[in-house]
């Protein structure tokens, strides 16, 4: 009896320390220190057979993936450990496992696969008994819930739902007791509701749940969660022309950035701050962080694209498997009943014919949606806008507002950073004439739209010429347009 004693007691003290080690990976920002932490919680669960800790681990680790934008790793690390996964037959962790399954297909928009999950992460979370969890679980579903009606296009059309579903998990998180690890949540749907309010344009219910969430961050020590806060409190800044508070929050919101590896952030951050220091005149620094931008906006493009094609083949040998299994059926069905063999040989193949044009439709189908993604994102970086753009852009420029290169350059990052190749000199007004002249102005609209001579906008053409090496025989506005 003493022995047992003391042998329970020691694996208590261990599970106490691998509880531990659960809280301290989830608050530290960096990612590589992140990850020994979380490599150490999985060696000394496994070695004390604590079966929770390791499952732990496992969903932590696809956290940090989740969090970098490595979403085809997450969805492959966590295909990998579902059977372990489900076979502990706890609620909480496999509610968990299913959101982040959710999350990820989700933000490489497999949508409907996300609901999908989300469904089934919503019923394992509706069993946890425990308050806490069970809170903390429901606020992610739903959470992740409003990000499947956000979309770049639709944001607007879809506010009502996107605000309804955040508000919804913001109330369910305001229920859980206690601090720290506990009110993550807290600061994500904090921010979240901000980000909506401030993508519709309300600005001051931004401020105040952009705030709020930066706040709650710092009480808790859970910076790792304030990049959304910090960039959104920058772009408020930059709205309401405060560029040195803009520069200050989009400083912060790169350094966190860079410490999560998340890809995405890190890029959004670099043009962020090449426009706030184009603004404040640092023309150096804007083209040094435009050039980051350019670069990192090509390496997500073909990140994104390669993650979309392995996502779809998990989804397809997911329909695969189901298949599979049924053909197994069928074929244990014959031992059976031996007397319908003809019959059974008859359906075996009619559905095995089924079964390869639904594979090949659905390849077909996903071949479609990842080239559908890799063209979307390709246009983005190759300058290509729809005509509710162009003709705002066009609007700035005919009334000569300071806006209009700030706005042109979001939308003709690669323009812009080949006309810096060719010539980083290149002053603040000759990549506005050059934006110019790409829009299709000619000299005389060039001069009346900005108040200039024609004879002045010609010299300023001339310069151009040379500074770009421009061919005399070469009209100027087609060039710009093919370059």
């Amino acid at each position: 009896m003493l022995c047992c004693f003391i042998t329970s007691s020691y694996a208590q003290i261990d599970n106490r320390k691998i509880d531990s080690l659960i809280i301290l990976a989830k608050l530290t920002t960096n990612v590589d220190s992140s990850e020994m932490i979380i490599a150490q919680l999985i060696t000394e669960s496994h070695a004390t057979n604590y079966r929770l800790g390791v499952v732990d681990g496992i969903l932590l680790r696809a956290g940090n993936l989740h969090n970098s934008n490595k979403f085809d790793k997450t969805i492959d690390l966590l295909q990998k450990w579902k059977t372990y996964i489900l076979s502990s037959k706890n609620d909480v962790r496999i509610s968990q496992f299913y959101a982040l399954q959710a999350n990820s297909y989700n933000s490489l928009y497999f949508i409907e696969k996300s609901r999908l999950y989300l469904k089934e992460a919503k019923r394992y979370a509706e069993n946890i008994v425990d308050d806490n969890p069970r809170y903390n679980n429901l606020a992610k579903i739903y959470m992740i819930l409003s990000n499947t009606f956000e979309t770049s296009d639709i944001v607007k059309l879809n506010f009502d739902s996107i605000l309804f579903y955040r508000k919804k998990a913001y109330e369910i998180q305001a229920k859980i007791i206690g601090g720290g690890v506990s009110k993550t949540g807290a600061v994500i749907q904090e921010s979240a509701i901000g980000d909506i309010y401030l993508k519709a344009g309300k600005i001051d219910s931004a401020k105040y749940y952009l705030q709020k969430s930066l706040q709650t961050a710092k009480i808790h020590h859970l910076e790792k969660f304030a990049f959304p806060a910090f960039s959104g409190l920058g772009d408020i800044g930059l709205k309401e022309g405060n560029l040195d508070t803009a520069l200050y929050y989009y400083k912060k919101a790169s350094v966190l950035a860079s410490q999560i590896d998340n890809i995405g952030n890190i890029k959004d951050s670099y043009y962020k701050l090449s426009t706030i220091y184009e603004l404040l005149g640092d023309t150096s620094k804007s083209v040094t962080y435009l050039r980051m931008y350019s670069r990192m906006a090509d390496s997500l493009s073909y990140i994104e694209k390669n993650a979309t094609k392995a996502s779809s083949d998990i989804i397809i040998t997911e329909e695969e498997q189901k298949q599979h299994r049924k053909r197994n059926y069928y074929f244990a069905a014959i031992g059976g009943f031996i007397l319908l063999l003809m019959i059974l040989t008859y359906i075996l193949i009619s559905l095995n014919k089924k079964h390869q044009k639904a594979v090949e439709q659905h390849k077909l189908e996903q071949e479609k949606l990842y080239e559908k993604l890799g063209k979307f994102k390709a246009e983005a970086i190759a300058d290509k806008i729809n005509d509710k753009d162009l003709r705002e852009v066009i609007s700035l420029a005919m009334a000569n507002d300071p806006i209009f290169l700030i706005k042109f350059k979001e939308l003709h990052p690669v323009f812009i950073q080949k006309l810096m190749e060719i010539c980083p000199t290149l002053a603040t007004s000759d990549l506005s004439i050059c934006a110019q002249l790409r829009l299709g102005f000619y000299t005389k609209e060039i001069a009346r739209y900005t108040g200039a001579s024609v004879r002045a906008v010609e010299g300023k053409k001339h310069r151009i010429r040379k500074k770009l090496n421009i061919s005399t025989t070469d009209d100027i506005n087609v060039w710009m347009i093919k370059l």
